[in-house]
């Protein structure tokens, strides 16, 4: 039988509170990019500043050291996912954050490659229509797990999610939705709580839209694996349960 909503929000708040040390590195390493990119954009202004008439280096440097980001940013959702799935599922060595993070390089490309696919499918459905678009994205909502984890990429990890979409488009829906709107409403509440304190310091604008920034990207970060344990315990229920037994909504 499908996992219920309830029991993919409990499920995952179980996850959190159990594991959350060991998702600890991985956040860190989710923080990183944003921390470079604050770097650039600060040496980015001042060298501006300072040196108008070589404002074409650090743009090429600036670009090449995003792309390297943004390569890493990937690299670890990658880890991120294949850890909490070895922590779902209880599997040795899913503690060894290191070990997971080094062997999923490889991952990098099928990774970028599938959910770029399914951002260009989507997009087209969504210029042609809205309904298009809408059906898209839930056809094609477990492809980044299938490239992940099923060693599929491209058209056939699109192929693999639509397969487990199919028969179920609304019940799945509802167990994307009720997840991710809970801990998005949780998340908003957070940073409003944390963030709306800066604006009373006495800091020039730059300062406080700058701590505001990062305090709002740490909680995100804090937030991550509440996600990715959802969207993984559903993936993994709709892969183990026949489509005769799916439950209607």
């Amino acid at each position: 039988m499908l996992i219920s909503p309830s029991q993919i929000i409990v499920q995952s708040w179980q996850f959190y509170k159990t594991h959350w040390r060991r998702m600890i590195p991985y956040m860190l390493l989710l923080f990183l990019p944003t921390i470079i990119v604050e770097c650039l954009g600060i040496m980015g202004i001042y060298i501006y500043s300072v040196i108008p008439s070589l404002t074409w280096v650090p743009k090429i440097i600036i670009l090449l050291v995003l792309a390297a980001t943004f390569v890493f940013d990937i690299w670890v959702s990658v880890a991120l996912v294949r850890g909490v799935k070895m922590l779902l599922g209880r599997e040795p060595g899913g503690d060894n954050w290191q070990s997971i993070f080094n062997s999923s390089s490889h991952l990098i490309w099928p990774a970028f490659y599938t959910s770029t696919m399914i951002a260009l499918v989507v997009l087209l459905g969504l210029i042609l229509f809205f309904v298009p678009g809408v059906i898209f994205t839930v056809w094609y909502c477990f492809g980044y797990y299938a490239a992940i984890l099923e060693g599929k990429s491209g058209t056939a990890a699109l192929a693999h999610s639509k397969r487990m979409v199919v028969g179920r488009w609304w019940p799945i829906v509802l167990r994307l939705l009720a997840p991710f709107v809970l801990f998005m409403v949780i998340g908003t509440a957070i940073r409003y709580i944390v963030v709306l304190p800066v604006n009373f310091l006495p800091l020039n604008q730059f300062s406080v839209l700058l701590i505001q920034g990062l305090l709002a990207t740490i909680v995100n970060i804090l937030m991550a694996p509440l996600f990715y344990s959802s969207g993984l315990i559903l993936y993994l229920s709709a892969k183990n349960t026949p489509l005769e037994t799916a439950p209607q909504v």
